[in-house]
């Protein structure tokens, strides 16, 4: 028999009991700033364009709360729930590849002296740390 799910904002031992739990919007913008202040960007569903699309989030107010997604052959559109889900939606028309696999890359940077000799510049060895929310 399942039991009801608990609904905490932190629950450490939910995963080990096997109990399911709902996380509360406190809780889930208590774990966004921490995802965060670890130093990732939080890449998460948001309203933009008449659309659900995916982008860097700093909170649950940038979720599309209370929207879902209406789609058929040839046609998107929002429309509003009946409640204020966060994830009540099926899947925009973008996706997280553009995070993984971004279409623009840099490669090299040169820059020019005084003198108009060029030197190669060295790039960030630092990518970019994502946490992505709400995943698919």
């Amino acid at each position: 028999m399942a039991s009801e799910p608990t609904q905490h904002a932190v629950e450490p031992d939910a995963g080990v009991q096997g109990r399911p739990v709902v996380l509360t919007a406190e809780g889930l913008q208590a774990l966004i700033d921490a995802v965060a202040a670890a130093g990732y960007q939080v890449i998460g569903p948001t309203l933009r364009d008449g659309a659900i699309v995916y982008d860097r989030i700093a909170g649950t107010a940038d979720l599309p709360a209370g929207w879902t997604d209406v789609q058929a052959p040839g046609r998107y559109s929002l429309q509003r729930r009946s409640d204020n889900a966060l994830f009540g939606y099926t899947v925009g028309p973008h996706a997280w590849k553009r995070f993984l696999h971004p279409p623009i890359e840099t490669i090299w940077k040169a820059r020019r002296d005084e003198h108009g000799a060029m030197t190669l510049a060295p790039l960030p060895e630092e990518l970019p740390r994502y946490a992505f929310l709400g995943v698919r």
